[in-house]
This record gives C-alpha cells, structure tokens and sequence, in this order.
C-alpha cells in the first residue's frame, strides 16, 4: 500500500513538472486527511469530533468567529440550527 501511495506521490510530482508553482505534497496529504475526518464526523454525527477538528487541526479558538461559523454550519448541515 505504502509502494501505491509513493507511485501516485511521483505521479503528481512528475506532472506539475515544468509548472510554475510545484504541488506540495506534504500539504496535500495534510489537507486530505483533515477533509476525511470532517467527513467522518458529518457521518456519524459526531459534534464534539468535529469542535475538536477545529481546535486541535485547524487552529480555531473556541469563542472566535471562525468557531462559531463553523459550529453553526455543523449544526446547519446536521438540522439541528
């Protein structure tokens, strides 16, 4: 699995070749995963998952604006606003 991911890794690298800006692979990787666990607490519902995604990955603050809009479109997409 881990030869599978290092081919796509030099798949992407080898295609932005040439390009002005290079993919950043590291990011990439980092941005997907935290795109994962969101969907994943979506999934299951889980709302104290997701305060913790914000804090913990993204860097949000509780009581910041950033927070609340996002706690707010949690309790939008869930029907629970």
């Amino acid at each position: 699995m881990a030869k599978d991911e290092d081919l796509k890794n030099l798949i992407a690298e080898e295609k932005q070749r040439g390009r002005k800006r290079p993919i950043d692979i590291a990011a990439r990787q980092k941005r997907m995963k935290l795109l994962n666990a969101v969907r994943l607490t979506l999934k299951t519902g889980d709302g104290g998952g997701f305060a913790k995604i914000l804090i913990d990955e993204i860097g949000l603050l509780p009581g910041s604006k950033g927070y609340n809009d996002a706690l707010r479109w949690w309790r939008a997409s869930r029907g629970t606003a």
